[in-house]
């Protein structure tokens, strides 16, 4: 039997079958505890309530004693109490791939913005080289025609 998560209280009840089979005789009912393995003594009672259980798997069990001190058959039921979805292995490597997924992105933002700024920087390097070679050749050009300019006049006759 499977039970959801949401139920706080698992009450058994159950009657002794051998109270009508031994003349009203009274025995003595007794059951394992969900969470235990000790054998719990429920003089006359019908029920056994359990709140609060985490989930996982239990087995409950029911024995009558009777007075002359022989055990009748246990009877036994199976029960799961399902975990809360939050606490579901799939939930968990839910969260999981989210995170690496969520991470992933940001790694790969970030390297890319390095790489943009690495490019970015680089062109604004040549653009500078760029710069100051056009500058040389200007002072250069400049040296020039104050080197030659007399020379030129003078041959021309203008000096």
């Amino acid at each position: 039997m499977s039970l959801l998560w949401l139920m706080p209280t698992v009450t058994f009840r159950f009657h002794s079958a051998t109270c009508y089979i031994r003349k009203n005789i009274r025995s003595i009912i007794i059951v394992c505890s969900l969470y235990q393995n000790e054998w719990v003594v429920c003089n006359g009672g019908e029920k056994a309530a359990y709140t609060n259980l985490p989930a996982g798997d239990y087995v409950f069990e029911v024995k009558s004693v009777y007075p002359d001190g022989t055990d009748s058959v246990v009877n036994t039921l199976a029960i799961r109490i399902l975990p809360h979805w939050s606490q579901t292995i799939w939930f968990r490597l839910c969260v999981l791939l989210v995170i690496l997924l969520i991470t992933g992105y940001a790694v790969h933002r970030v390297r890319r913005e390095q790489r943009r700024a690495k490019r970015e920087l680089l062109l604004k390097h040549e653009l500078h080289i760029s710069n100051m070679e056009r500058e040389q050749e200007k002072q250069i050009r400049e040296e020039r025609e104050n080197f030659f300019l007399p020379v030129w006049l003078m041959s021309c006759g203008l000096r």
